[in-house]
């Protein structure tokens, strides 16, 4: 079987400019994107991250803390059986 190639698949002009970027040779300044009409006021990331209070996700995540309790039960029950087992068969 022959050794297969490393070569990565893309242009060598790709792989030269991304060098040159990750060295920071070059810094690459976009033009800003014309708006639409419609998407003149767009939120930006940082205004769209809304505040949650611990109660809300008290609330809206009850049913984690149940799983989460019953997945330690079974793993404390299968790991003492396991203890059990090693000891009996010892």
């Amino acid at each position: 079987m022959s050794k297969k190639s490393k070569r990565v698949n893309i242009s060598q002009e790709s792989l030269d400019r991304a060098r040159r970027e990750a060295s920071g040779e070059i810094v690459i300044a976009r033009p800003p994107v014309a708006a639409k009409a419609s998407e003149s006021k767009r939120t930006t990331p940082m205004e769209a991250v809304r505040k949650t209070s611990p109660e809300d996700l008290a609330a809206e995540y009850t049913y984690v803390i149940s799983d989460l309790r019953s997945m330690g039960l079974l793993a404390a029950s299968l790991f003492g059986g396991l203890i059990v087992l090693a000891i009996l068969f010892s």
